[in-house]
């Protein structure tokens, strides 16, 4: 496949992701071949920042909570939490970053063929659902 060709799937990736973004009234932007969106979660109040990138046969997405991280102290506890909830569930697959935040993200391969519908159900409502899941656990002992 050409760099060309390539760049162009990934920007009509990048636009269908952005019109289920657009369906579900969740604030985005697109910047540098990345979509950062904002989901507000009306049952705890908090907001759900996520990242969604496109290559040639897979788009990713991954995402942070304000307030939900562990400090040196407390980093093995979180490890095994992020370990026990990666045995527990195969979406989204949750981590520590350097600077000490939970991280979840999550990757669907093979997306030509896949309807809209599909994206959106299987992909965006599950990655924001199961990814505010893990906050809310994470939050009742990291916040």
């Amino acid at each position: 496949m050409t760099e060309n060709t390539e760049n162009a799937q990934k920007n009509q990736t990048l636009e269908r992701l952005r019109n289920i973004l657009d369906n579900m009234e969740c604030r985005h932007i697109k910047n540098d071949g990345a979509i950062y969106a904002m989901f507000h979660n009306e049952n705890n109040g908090k907001t759900l920042a996520c990242l969604f990138t496109a290559g040639e046969v897979k788009i990713q997405a991954a995402a942070w909570m304000a307030g939900v991280s562990c400090d040196d102290e407390r980093r093995v506890e979180g490890l095994e939490f992020c370990n026990q909830w990666n045995c527990e569930r195969v979406n989204p697959r949750a981590y520590i970053d350097g600077d000490g935040d939970l991280r979840v993200d999550m990757t669907l391969f093979e997306i030509e063929g896949l309807t809209d519908e599909y994206l959106e159900e299987n992909f965006v409502r599950l990655f924001f659902s199961t990814a505010n899941q893990f906050y809310d656990e994470a939050a009742s002992k990291f916040a």
